[in-house]
């Protein structure tokens, strides 16, 4: 037991504010528009899971929806929207 190596390749230090970026999607409910703090596609389905709307703006005119949830579509993350 004279021949005991011991290494690291890499440090365990997570820098929290670098990698937490919650989205937020606001008003939800919502009547009119929307606000999503997330760059990229956004895509808005019913749940019939059918596309009612796609766009790259972050904020996004609801109005003709109807009244209803509806899931949004960012990447690999869902969230659920609320249309009064």
């Amino acid at each position: 037991l004279d021949n005991i190596n011991v290494s690291s390749d890499g440090s365990t230090y997570v820098d929290n504010e670098a990698t937490y970026n919650p989205i937020e999607v606001y008003p939800n409910p919502a009547d009119n528009k929307i606000n999503i703090n997330c760059g990229g596609l956004k895509e808005i389905y019913n749940l019939l899971g059918e596309k009612v709307l796609h766009t790259y703006d972050n904020e996004i005119n609801i109005s003709s929806l109807s009244k209803g949830v509806y899931v949004i579509k960012l990447g690999n993350t869902s969230i659920r929207l609320i249309k009064k």
